[in-house]
């Protein structure tokens, strides 16, 4: 069966940019994978208390499946834009900060997993503690991940790719399906890359 690359993106602070990715397997086009991973994506995108809890600078703008050649280099692409923005009157948090959904296969250790660096609610989603999301958010967003599985169906299979060959035996360029038992930690999580794209300015002081 065809291998795909699905992705998701958009704007975090209005201009800066978010992406997700997941391979996967099925045995449809690419058109008909794009539409499904369309629709799965946006059902948790719009769920209730996801987008209401994401800030307005936040927004999803496209989602796309590519057609993978057998050394896994897109061949072709399908693309879907969008403009959905999020609804909470409260401010983003720092771009860097994310929620996070990890992937997981049948397998155990760091690389039978992926993860999905997803864009962060606003400052409201945070708990009174500082360091935890509320429960609310948590259990929006993770019914908003159930409603993209649902979504997704039987005809495509996400899978964790595999790089580089592992002790484990797991050869390069190789991918492991994932299990329907994924899951969401409530702990804030850090991209640096995502935050790297912020230039900071300096301002001086006397010591």
């Amino acid at each position: 069966m065809p291998n795909y690359l699905l992705t998701a993106s958009g704007l975090v602070s209005g201009s800066q940019s978010w992406n997700i990715r997941a391979y996967a397997v099925s045995a449809s086009t690419e058109s008909v994978v794009a539409t499904t991973w369309d629709t799965a994506f946006q059902a948790y995108w719009n769920t209730a208390g996801v987008l209401s809890g994401m800030p307005t600078t936040t927004s999803l703008t496209q989602t796309a499946a590519a057609t993978l050649t057998s050394n896994f280099r897109q061949q072709s692409k399908t693309k879907t834009t969008h403009a959905i923005a999020g609804t909470s009157a409260s401010v983003g948090l720092p771009d860097q900060v994310c929620f996070l959904a990890t992937l997981r296969t049948a397998m155990v250790g760091k690389a039978s997993h992926g993860r999905w660096y997803l864009p962060a609610p606003a400052v409201s989603g945070i708990a009174a503690t500082g360091n935890l999301w509320i429960a609310a958010w948590m259990t929006a967003a993770t019914t908003g991940l159930t409603a993209l599985g649902t979504a997704l169906g039987s005809g495509i299979t996400l899978q964790v790719y595999h790089s580089h060959a592992t002790k484990g035996g797991l050869a390069a360029q190789s991918l492991t399906p994932c299990i329907p038992q994924c899951d969401a930690t409530n702990k804030p999580a850090i991209q640096r890359l995502r935050g790297n794209k912020v230039v900071g300015t300096r301002s001086s002081w006397t010591l």
